[in-house]
């Protein structure tokens, strides 16, 4: 014969929500403080538009990157008159701090692009046991800032001017791959 089950009355549970909703907002602060050092090295700038632009194909964790600010711009006068910018100083940015001159952007590309220099496939030797970087160098420009000081930084990431070859090759950074961002003209269409 069959057992009757008893009747188990239903319980009236109740969850403490109070640590998933604690959970879900370290996620959110997580994922906010993440997005941010995503972008610490981006500067705000109207990059010049381009025809041939193609679109980047993706996030280099390797890449070098620089901004070349527009000093007058309205976001960036703000910063001068809170002593952030220094407008005798050159518009470029490394790792979200004005240069204080050349010589220092030339160091500072010196560091970052040590660590990769290690001989290549082509053989490419500047000199006896010297090899270029193999760091690609993204030249973030505003569209309101002159040409000149992409030159320069162009220049720096080369050869030391007025040196002799064996310190000029000891000092220069080598960096011979470098990208240029800039921004897709809008389509017709829009």
């Amino acid at each position: 014969m069959a057992k009757k089950r008893k009747f188990v009355p239903d319980y009236d549970l109740e969850i403490n929500m109070t640590p998933m909703i604690d959970v879900v907002f370290n996620l959110i602060i997580f994922f906010m403080v993440i997005t941010d050092l995503t972008q610490k090295d981006l500067e705000y700038l109207i990059l010049p538009k381009a025809e041939k632009a193609v679109p980047d194909e993706g996030e280099d964790t390797e890449r070098i990157i620089i901004n070349i600010i527009n000093i007058s711009s309205v976001n960036n006068q703000m910063r001068v008159k809170s002593g952030e910018l220094d407008p005798a100083l050159p518009p470029i940015m490394v790792g979200g701090k004005q240069i204080k001159n050349l010589d220092q952007l030339r160091a500072w590309l010196r560091r970052k692009a040590d660590p990769r220099r290690y001989p290549d496939k082509d053989k490419n030797q500047v000199a006896p046991g010297l090899w270029p970087s193999r760091k690609p160098l993204l030249v973030r420009c505003d569209q309101g800032q002159i040409f000149g000081w992409v030159q320069a930084v162009m220049q720096y990431c080369t050869f030391v001017p007025g040196q002799k070859r064996e310190s000029e090759l000891a000092l220069s950074p080598m960096i011979y791959k470098l990208e240029i961002a800039v921004a897709e003209p809008p389509s017709d269409d829009q």
